[in-house]
């Protein structure tokens, strides 16, 4: 039997790819087998589980965080998703520190409470309207 962590949460294993992955809850696990139905019918390109650790300029106790999805819309845009049953000020703070110091990434990074297919069909629709914004202002720009 797996082992409850601090949260009172029961972490997971699944095999996804061929790749042995130990998920931290259940909610983690749950929404790793929606984006994998996701991915396998063509919605997104892939996801990665927690594959990148951004480092903070700080001397308190959080000194990095580590986003829990990276979730690819092609080869090259993404978004993040931060599974979270329970938030703590440790979480709240470490969240409110990424915002700070990597604003390009914590615009596209979405907390998520359920593993519901519907919101993430609207996290990728909202993002690519945001990306289309972007591309369109800085062609604009260049236009000028």
């Amino acid at each position: 039997m797996d082992k409850k962590n601090k949260y009172n949460a029961v972490s997971e294993c699944k095999s996804f790819n061929g790749v042995e992955i130990k998920f931290k809850s259940n909610l983690e696990l749950s929404m790793a087998i929606q984006l994998e139905n996701l991915v396998s019918r063509g919605i997104f390109y892939r996801w990665n589980y927690e594959p990148k650790v951004f480092k903070f300029n700080l001397t308190t106790k959080k000194r990095s965080y580590k986003p829990d999805f990276q979730i690819f819309h092609d080869e090259t845009h993404y978004f993040w998703i931060e599974c979270k049953g329970y938030i703590d000020m440790v979480g709240i703070r470490s969240f409110e520190q990424f915002i700070e110091e990597y604003p390009d990434e914590a615009y596209k990074t979405f907390v998520a409470k359920t593993p519901f297919i519907s919101e993430i069909l609207f996290l990728k629709e909202f993002l690519f309207q945001q990306f289309m914004r972007k591309r369109t202002a800085k062609l604009r720009k260049n236009d000028n």
